[in-house]
């Protein structure tokens, strides 16, 4: 095929023409062009040596497109050309990405999984962007626990967490992966720094006596945070009691108090995102109230 080359662009709309040198020896009694997936059409202009071939590309259409020539001599049976690859990328970026799942959960190192992408347009149009031959990519957060190659094929390497940032045309979602046995969940890991803390002064609840205090928390990263996730206070003086909260046992200083962190989502804490609580202590002595807030994640008892 003299034209087009491999890797050649086109949208969805374009009418792509395909121009075929035919080898001197082969006299064709017919000609045409297959595009896999959307059908053969004939071919015209045929001087004995050249033809032309043209497809229009259908909206909703992405990713790699094969283009093989098809000729016959004398009525025989179909010979096929070499494949020329074409990429069909939409003009236009779509208004979301959704992904087949967006949390994914590996348990055991060496196991792979393949990431999905759909792309939804204005009209009801849906694409397959899955192929990076439709302009998407993906980039893994932690190349450490999983890494991905260009066709979003994912491999877990290490046990952990990691977020794979899907990328098309400026927009992105975010896949996150676990690798982790259940049997065996990692150790906490403490994610504090990932996770900004504000909060408000205390002020006495006059009906029930507890010193509340509306604490926010928020996603500082560029990805998502992958929970369960859990509150810790720890340092808290003596005397002084967080209502409603549990103990720790695998999480040191241990029997501080904590707080199971209520996700969004029910799984992630998306970059950006926060979560509100208002925190209620017991404070009989009237001791000054302070103490160091930690975010956790865990799959074990806190």
């Amino acid at each position: 095929m003299v034209t087009p080359t491999n890797g050649q662009v086109f949208a969805p709309g374009d009418t792509v023409t395909a121009t075929v040198s035919i080898a001197p020896a082969l006299k064709a009694s017919s000609v045409a062009l297959a595009a896999y997936g959307l059908g053969e059409v004939g071919g015209s202009n045929y001087d004995g040596s050249t033809y032309q071939a043209s497809v229009t590309i259908p909206m909703g259409t992405a990713g790699p497109l094969q283009l093989v020539p098809v000729v016959s001599e004398n009525g025989g049976d179909p010979i096929l050309g070499l494949t020329t690859t074409v990429d069909i990328r939409p003009k236009t970026p779509p208004l979301n990405l959704t992904l087949s799942q967006a949390d994914d959960v590996l348990t055991s190192i060496g196991a792979t999984d393949r990431i999905f992408v759909t792309g939804n347009y204005p009209g009801n149009i849906t694409s397959d962007l899955t192929s990076s031959a439709s302009g998407t990519t993906y980039k893994s957060s932690n190349t450490g626990v999983v890494t991905v190659d260009a066709e979003g094929n994912a491999t877990a390497v290490g046990f952990g967490t990691a977020a794979i940032t899907v990328s098309n045309m400026g927009v992105m979602v975010f896949e996150t992966f676990t690798v982790e046995d259940p049997a065996h969940p990692l150790a906490p890991q403490d994610v504090t720094a990932n996770v900004g803390t504000s909060d408000a002064g205390f002020r006495v609840d006059r009906t029930t006596g507890f010193f509340d205090q509306t604490v926010q928390w928020t996603n500082k990263l560029a990805v998502p945070v992958v929970g369960p996730l859990y509150f810790v206070a720890t340092g808290l003086p003596a005397g002084v009691t967080l209502i409603g909260a549990g103990k720790t046992q695998n999480i040191t200083p241990t029997g501080s108090p904590y707080f199971t962190l209520q996700l969004p989502d029910g799984i992630t804490l998306q970059p950006g995102a926060s979560i509100t609580q208002v925190l209620k202590f017991l404070n009989p002595s009237l001791t000054r109230i302070a103490y160091t807030s930690k975010i956790f994640r865990t799959l074990a008892t806190p």
